[in-house]
């Protein structure tokens, strides 16, 4: 597993019991009635079963050509990114930053994959090829391109969907660029196994574990990265008291073991990770009053777009104007005024354009937002300026 991995997961299983579960035959119904007729009963079909379903598809035999190929140990990669719930709330689309020559630097690869260990490596080179002509057919498995890292052989088709075989293990991720990434980290030796976070953080574990979480430093650097960035709507006190909490990252780690007395389960979580979290939440829920002005003038902005869709909806032709919104009772003025911000539509041949300035900059708000017809919000710090359609997005 990479260095820089965010999420992992690792587990030990037994996929000859998993087998033998999916694949035993649902249980006979229970006859109701009894039946008198010498007529003979309708032999019962083979049952379906999960198992036959993959097998039918994948054109494999999983218990005689998959099985003996397969390790007991299985991982899985996930980027933070995909998980809403970790993390802090965005407030607005992330700003990549640049070099110090200015270029935009090359994004790190952060698709998710599944590591597998392999007991027969020269089996597994033969199945895994025959489940994909399976699964993708043959015209896909014609698009089949090798290249070499050192030892390491990666295999894609057509640049979409790649495969390694990296020592005993086999990496399927979901794109070229991240087995490249695996194959690489691991030639350099640039792995968990050699980073000294991961390392220190997994010490308290027992030697045999039965499954593992690791979410890596990474977590407790987005909340610094988010309190530090323009775009967090949260007060200075709250933004430097995350930034001073933060200064150094730790994991989250998790184990899952069993010494014969039964499963054992422990988590250690930062203290200082909970702080953070906790005063994310808080900053949001208790934000400076300009933050509150530049949310309730979103809110304001989706009830325009909310009243402009179903004035559409009875009127085809055109859309309304504000006065008409609010003559309609569609739009309520109190709302719009009470949120210290100034609106301005404009109405175009395929839409509306929308903005929504604050009356006095620095007091009753920072932001400006824009929106059209799509009801995506964007806004920017233009200094009491209109904000434009190539502003970011924006969310709360």
């Amino acid at each position: 597993m990479p260095a820089d991995s965010e999420l992992v997961l690792t587990m030990a299983l037994d996929f000859s019991q998993i087998y033998a579960y999916l694949s035993a035959p649902a249980a006979p119904p229970t006859p109701t009635a009894v039946r008198h007729s010498q007529t003979p009963l309708p032999q019962p079909e083979q049952p379906t079963t999960p198992v036959t379903s993959l097998e039918s598809a994948l054109k494999v035999n999983i218990k005689d050509e998959l099985l003996p190929v397969l390790g007991s140990e299985l991982a899985v990669s996930l980027p933070l990114s995909e998980f809403g719930m970790i993390g802090p709330t965005p407030s607005s689309a992330p700003v990549q930053a640049k070099d110090d020559d200015g270029k935009d630097p090359k994004p790190a690869p952060r698709s998710a994959f599944v590591v597998v260990s392999v007991r027969d490596l020269e089996g597994a080179h033969r199945v895994v090829p025959k489940i994909l002509e399976g699964f993708a057919g043959k015209a896909a498995i014609s698009l089949a391109q090798t290249e070499r890292r050192e030892d390491t052989e990666i295999v894609s088709y057509g640049g979409e969907f790649a495969y390694a075989f990296v020592g005993n293990f086999f990496i399927l991720p979901t794109d070229v660029a991240t087995v490249r990434h695996v194959v690489d980290s691991y030639l350099k030796g640039e792995t968990l196994a050699g980073d000294p976070h991961f390392r220190n953080s997994t010490r308290w574990q027992p030697r045999f574990v039965q499954g593992q979480v690791y979410v890596g430093p990474s977590l407790m650097e987005s909340y610094k990265s988010w309190a530090s960035s323009p775009g967090a709507r949260v007060s200075d006190e709250a933004r430097a008291f995350i930034e001073r909490l933060a200064a150094n990252p730790q994991p989250v780690t998790y184990s899952l073991s069993n010494d014969g007395m039964g499963s054992y389960h422990e988590l250690h979580v930062p203290k200082s990770l909970i702080q953070v979290a906790v005063a994310n939440v808080a900053s949001l829920s208790n934000p400076p009053e300009t933050v509150k002005n530049e949310r309730a003038a979103m809110t304001v902005l989706w009830n325009i777009g909310s009243a402009e869709r179903e004035h559409k909806e009875k009127n085809p032709a055109s859309y309304a104007s504000i006065e008409e919104l609010i003559a309609s009772d569609q739009l309520k003025k109190k709302n719009m005024d009470a949120s210290g911000y100034k609106f301005e539509m404009r109405l175009t041949a395929d839409g509306f354009e929308v903005t929504a300035v604050p009356v006095e900059y620095g007091k009753s708000g920072k932001l400006s937002f824009f929106m059209d017809q799509t009801g995506l919000v964007r806004g920017a710090d233009h200094g009491g300026a209109p904000a434009t359609a190539s502003d970011q997005p924006v969310f709360y």
